[in-house]
């Protein structure tokens, strides 16, 4: 039994304005970062951007503007449909017809994809993206795209600053300590997410999305319509 998905993750990481394409190898404030080899990667296959002057800007913080417009190219770029009524509906009740065309159309297709749904109505796009959110529309995005939640697993408690987020952030939480995205005892689920962060997040997602000599460790039977697998590199799905 073995049925793996491929995704290809085609994105623009941006930041509040999307800076034109710099080869990784003249990046030049990335060498020696713990995200090097990530930022590296995602920069040479075109998935995320370096700025004109040479650099990444690997410890600048993104905004939820950023991130529902790099999220909304994603869904974009894989088929998914901008919302034609997305300049007469607003999904956020902080928006308005003149917050801008890029974010408005953004917006609608995060929202209507169930990708970013705000709180209490609302996007706050001005405001940085923290760790527990980062980790959950990426994973909303990559599940959306793979056609199945990627959260349905026994959840497991392996940060101790997590315990009062919402089941939701917990389990998108969980899947990063899986893929050993982070290792360390806190996660800081408050602290706001850098470009760094975000390229290597997103290229351990990927690698969950491509595995190459995967083999089913065992099978566990949840209930009537799920399962719970175990690979032989102790991953779970």
């Amino acid at each position: 039994m073995k049925k793996y998905f491929a995704l290809p993750l085609s994105v623009a990481l941006v930041a509040s304005a999307l800076p034109p394409q710099v080869e990784a190898a003249s990046l030049k404030d990335i060498s020696g970062h713990p995200y090097e080899a990530a930022i590296q990667a995602l920069v040479n296959e075109g998935i995320i951007t370096g700025y004109p002057d040479q650099t990444y800007k690997p410890e600048q913080a993104l905004t939820r503007w950023d991130v529902v417009v790099l999220l909304g190219r994603y869904l974009e770029r894989h088929g998914y449909r901008v919302p034609s009524d997305y300049k007469t509906n607003m999904r956020f009740s902080d928006l308005t017809p003149s917050s801008g065309d890029m974010l408005l159309k953004y917006a609608a297709l995060v929202k209507d994809n169930g990708i970013f749904l705000g709180g209490n109505g609302q996007l706050l796009h001005k405001e940085l993206l923290s760790h527990h959110h980062a980790a959950l529309v990426l994973v909303r995005a990559v599940s959306k795209l793979a056609g199945t939640d990627l959260t349905l697993h026994n959840e497991e408690d392996f940060f101790v600053d997590i315990q009062n987020l919402q089941e939701q952030d917990r389990k998108a939480i969980s899947i990063f300590a899986k893929l050993g995205l982070v290792s360390e005892q806190y996660f800081k689920p408050s602290a706001a997410t850098t470009r760094g962060e975000f390229a290597y997040y997103l290229q351990g997602l990927r690698k969950l999305a491509t595995p190459s000599d995967l083999t089913v460790k065992s099978i566990q039977v949840l209930n009537s319509s799920h399962i719970f697998v175990t690979f032989n590199d102790g991953r779970t799905h």
